[in-house]
C-alpha cells in the first residue's frame, strides 16, 4: 500500500503527535522554547481536539540539550510529515511498528513519537 503523507496524515494528526513527543518522548535530548499545546487545539472542541493548522504553524522549537548538540529545529507539520516518511521507510536501520491507517498515527506512543521528531530533524536516530 502506497501512503499519500501530505493527504492522509493531517496538520491536527501532526499536532497530537507533536504533544505527544513533547510531553513524554523528546525531554531527554532536547529543550522545548515556549511549549503551549493550546495555541493548536480546536477551541470549539469539548474534548481538547487538535485543529487544523498551515503546513508551516511551528507546533514549538527545540534545542539539542546534550553537549555540543547545536540543532534547533522548528516543528512542524512538515517536519512531522517528513518524520513519518522516515519511519514507514525503515531509514537507517529504523524498524517502526505497522499502523493501520494514518489516524493510527496520531495515537503513536512517546517513544515512537520522539522516533517521528528524531527523524524529522536529523534523518536517522541520533539519541536511542
Amino acid at each position: 500500500m502506497k501512503v499519500m503523507i501530505e493527504r492522509d496524515l493531517s496538520t491536527a494528526d501532526c499536532g497530537d503527535i507533536a504533544i505527544t513527543a513533547a510531553e513524554g518522548g523528546i525531554g531527554y535530548w532536547s529543550v522545548i522554547d515556549k511549549y503551549d499545546f493550546q495555541r493548536w487545539q480546536d477551541p470549539d472542541d469539548g474534548y481538547g481536539a487538535c485543529a487544523e493548522v498551515p503546513e508551516d504553524f511551528v507546533f514549538y522549537t527545540i534545542r539539542e540539550a546534550y553537549e555540543g548538540g547545536t540543532g534547533v529545529f522548528d516543528i512542524t507539520p512538515t517536519l512531522i510529515r517528513r518524520g513519518i516518511q522516515l519511519f514507514l521507510t525503515g531509514a537507517g536501520g529504523f524498524v517502526g511498528r505497522f499502523f493501520d491507517d494514518m489516524e493510527d498515527f496520531a495515537c503513536m506512543d512517546s517513544a515512537e513519537a520522539d522516533c517521528v521528531v528524531q527523524l524529522g530533524c536529523f534523518g536517522e536516530l541520533v539519541y536511542g
